[in-house]
């Protein structure tokens, strides 16, 4: 008996919502799922819960015994039943999956938290390039000075003046084999 006697009910007319039952098999069934009508109050409740669950009576049943077919009502109590269960389901995978996130998000932030306060080491060939990387502060400024200036250079002499001022910020004092004129052009 881990259900609701009425949701018990509800499921024994679902599951006979075509062929319809008669009263007599009702008290049998609900019997055989551990319920005791042993009393004249248990068997009016029982009887109460029938006719809630089950419309008025229609002929057809073996040796003139009527059938009763599922009430519209109880059909979609049923139904709201079933969607109320697997809503707490969703719900609860829902409350499962969030936790989940959380401590996943927590454990993210201590282990950033934790790696952040290591010391960071870099490699003594990458200082090396970052060294290697000084240039010309005077020079430089000359070159940019000149293109301030030089508003109305036609496009090539703009671009030899950028990649002369684009070698000296990379090259810089080291030897420029390809690095073109040294000197600043005025």
């Amino acid at each position: 008996m881990d259900k609701d006697i009425y949701i018990n009910a509800l499921e024994y007319g679902k599951s006979h919502l075509l062929d319809g039952v008669e009263r007599d098999q009702f008290q049998p069934y609900m019997e055989s799922l551990g319920y005791r009508f042993d009393n004249d109050a248990a068997k009016v409740n029982l009887n109460d819960i029938f006719n809630s669950v089950f419309g008025a009576a229609v002929g057809g049943g073996h040796a003139g015994i009527d059938k009763y077919h599922m009430d519209i009502d109880a059909y979609f109590r049923y139904i709201e039943h079933q969607e109320l269960t697997e809503a707490r389901r969703a719900a609860k995978q829902a409350t499962y999956l969030a936790i989940g996130a959380i401590i996943l998000s927590v454990l993210t932030g201590v282990f950033s938290i934790w790696q952040s306060s290591k010391p960071i080491f870099i490699a003594d060939s990458q200082m090396n390039k970052v060294q290697e990387l000084k240039f010309n502060a005077e020079k430089l400024e000359l070159l940019l000075e000149r293109l301030a200036r030089e508003q109305e250079l036609d496009d090539d002499e703009k671009n030899i003046l950028l990649e002369d001022i684009l070698k000296e910020v990379k090259y810089g004092n080291q030897p420029k084999s390809d690095a073109g004129p040294t000197d600043v052009p005025q």
